[in-house]
């Protein structure tokens, strides 16, 4: 287990690349993406700088953020075979999960296991799909670690409180939620399709306090038009490179987000 002060640095470590990404951005660089895409897709996932926090023990699940971009077109991405059925997710049990993510919350683990289990077929993912984008929690999570984003929302577009409920709207669960409408959309539209009764639009911090509904709001991004359900398309193929572009919107962290997907899947006949 990390202690306080590892997560600190960490925690430390990712704000300053943070707060030099906002940088790059109010400078006007070119990073591949326009300003909107950039506001629009989820914090975490669309920073433009990664490191390695641990890089010399993979199996520690500390070294979270990969530290090299990956080209447009990385090389074809190759992952072991295994037997996967319709029971393979439950195969996939905390206690596993936590030999490989040793930093990572127990609760978080079981709290992403049981909406996956609950709501991946309605949201159209088959027991493989699952699995890769279970793949993809572990790494937007760094580990199953955060449960939102860092600095919730300072100094971001969507980080002042806003609407009815005067909240601030900033990501949330593993696949992070960002925007005032997207919570919205999710209370009134999605939830209600996974037959869910909570409202995240009117308290946001649910998805904190509760965390598989936190999950169960990342699994609704994949209902979603456009990249939403592209996602689901590639981690119903196992195309983990697809995967993770729908996510993304790039490569960023590619052979980190394959190193945990293979690793998951490794588990599934353990």
């Amino acid at each position: 287990m990390l202690d306080e002060s590892e997560i600190y640095v960490k925690e430390l470590s990712h704000a300053i690349i943070n707060l030099y990404k906002l940088c790059i951005e109010d400078m006007g660089y070119d990073m591949g993406v326009t300003n909107n895409e950039i506001e629009y897709r989820n914090y975490l996932v669309k920073d433009p700088i990664h490191f390695s926090f641990n890089g010399n023990n993979e199996n520690d699940g500390n070294n979270y953020i990969d530290n090299k971009i990956i080209e447009e077109n990385p090389n074809e991405v190759v992952i072991d075979p295994v037997n996967i059925d319709d029971a393979a997710l439950g195969r996939i049990t905390v206690d596993k999960l936590s030999r490989i993510f040793r930093g990572g919350k127990k609760e978080y683990m079981a709290a992403c296991l049981s909406a996956l289990s609950k709501y991946g077929t309605s949201v159209g993912l088959t027991d493989k799909g699952k699995l890769y984008v279970l793949g993809q929690f572990a790494h937007e999570s760094g580990g199953f670690i955060y449960t939102a984003e860092l600095g919730k929302g300072k100094n971001r577009k969507y980080g002042k409180p806003t609407g009815p409920y005067n909240k601030v709207y900033y990501g949330r669960g593993p696949i992070q939620i960002t925007w005032d409408y997207n919570y919205k959309n999710i209370t009134n539209i999605y939830f209600p399709k996974l037959g869910i009764n909570a409202d995240i639009y009117k308290d946001p911090d649910l998805c904190e306090r509760n965390l598989e509904i936190g999950c169960a709001a990342s699994l609704c991004w994949f209902m979603m038009a456009g990249n939403g359900k592209r996602a689901v398309a590639a981690a119903n193929d196992g195309d983990i490179k697809k995967l993770s572009k729908a996510i993304n919107g790039g490569y960023t962290g590619l052979q980190d987000r394959i190193n945990k997907t293979q690793k998951i899947l490794q588990l599934v006949n353990q």
